[in-house]
């Protein structure tokens, strides 16, 4: 693909994320998204050919906003381990801050399926890894006494951050990211 193909797929990526924040993506229609974006409807279907793939690319781009930036910290030499997950907390609430509007109103769509909603697998396999390079951080950070635990501390980390998550996502509350990623970080690292 060519840069003009891909900026001209950020740019409908982005607004239709700013439609379905506001509307949500099942009341959201390509027609809407097309004419926000200044283009035909049979032109927005040449670049997705579905909707569906234009969610799948919109969750992709979404996770890719947050992968991408944790990896390069994690390639980082400069810094010990205990900064890297500093850092790393700070980047992932950074974004998800960022992206609150939409991703809150993606959870309330979901929620509204219920719990026969099917988890994609491109999510599944990163899971898998997301909980491999926690066991390494971990050892990293704390030496190999930890890996018996690497498991607790993953779910009491997950429900540490998914927490802080929360507290982004009200309204009426006004936490600086940075305050919430020092308090995960400080958290996580007296365990």
């Amino acid at each position: 693909m060519n840069d003009k193909t891909i900026d001209k797929q950020e740019q409908i990526i982005k607004i239709a994320m700013q439609l379905f924040a506001v509307k949500g993506s099942s009341s959201t229609s390509m027609q809407e998204i097309a004419e926000l974006c200044g283009i035909s409807k049979g032109s927005l279907y040449l670049v997705f050919k579905s909707k569906e793939e234009l969610e799948r690319s919109i969750f992709l781009y979404c996770y890719r906003m947050i992968r991408d930036p944790l990896l390069r910290e994690e390639q980082e030499t400069r810094r010990t381990p205990r900064e890297k997950l500093r850092n790393q907390i700070e980047i992932l609430l950074s974004h998800v801050y960022e992206l609150r509007e939409f991703l809150q109103r993606q959870i309330q769509e979901v929620a509204g399926k219920g719990f026969d909603t099917e988890v994609p697998d491109w999510l599944r396999r990163n899971n898998a890894s997301f909980l491999r390079w926690f066991q390494v951080k971990m050892e990293l950070l704390y030496g190999k006494d930890v890996v018996p635990y690497t498991g607790d501390l993953c779910m009491i980390g997950h429900g540490l951050i998914k927490s802080y998550i929360a507290v982004i996502f009200r309204k009426d509350t006004q936490v600086p990211v940075s305050y919430t990623h020092l308090r995960a970080h400080e958290t996580l690292a007296n365990l």
